[in-house]
């Protein structure tokens, strides 16, 4: 995974993220901001793709573990 950099590891599974995902959370914030102006807008649309992600990465190990 050339494009991805390691963030951790759980029970001997590596989690990778992808170099884009911080242009996708810059994407999110900026574009929830842009809406009205407000940064808890901002906050919200950040926290929804931070949690979506911790989703993601506990199903896949739910999966990697089962």
């Amino acid at each position: 995974m050339r494009s991805s950099f390691k963030i951790g590891t759980v029970a001997g599974i590596g989690v990778y993220l992808h170099a884009t995902f911080p242009i996708l959370l810059l994407w999110v914030g900026l574009s929830n901001y842009l809406a009205r102006e407000r940064w808890e807008d901002a906050a919200s649309g950040l926290f929804f793709v931070g949690a979506l992600f911790a989703i993601v990465v506990l199903h896949e190990l739910g999966h990697a573990l089962g």
